[in-house]
């Protein structure tokens, strides 16, 4: 990682938007290099929730749910990330673009 792209991750925490870098080999073998944005806190706070509550209603651990929201977890499973899109009313494109 780095310099830039850790003064860059720093400031977008700052104001709440984790975006992940996602490079994708492909078979012939030019790497592509995608953005992903995570909404997660984003679509929490517009409903007023806590994590706890989120943990509540989505039976996902309150844990995991902090560490998708920093970045900690950047590739989250796709069973979580349905749980959680289902327990926002939302879909899991909402919670993870590609920019």
């Amino acid at each position: 990682m780095t310099k830039n792209f850790k003064k860059s991750a720093h400031i977008l925490a700052n104001l709440h938007d984790i975006i992940l870098f996602v490079k994708v080999q492909k078979h012939n073998k030019k790497t592509d290099v995608y953005i992903m944005k995570n909404n997660l806190q984003k679509l929490r706070w517009n409903k007023q929730w806590s994590q706890e509550q989120l943990a509540i209603y989505s039976g996902v651990n309150r844990s995991l749910i902090g560490k998708i929201e920093n970045g900690d977890v950047k590739n989250p499973s796709v069973f979580t990330a349905l749980l959680l899109a289902k327990s926002l009313g939302v879909t899991v494109e909402d919670l993870f673009t590609i920019v």
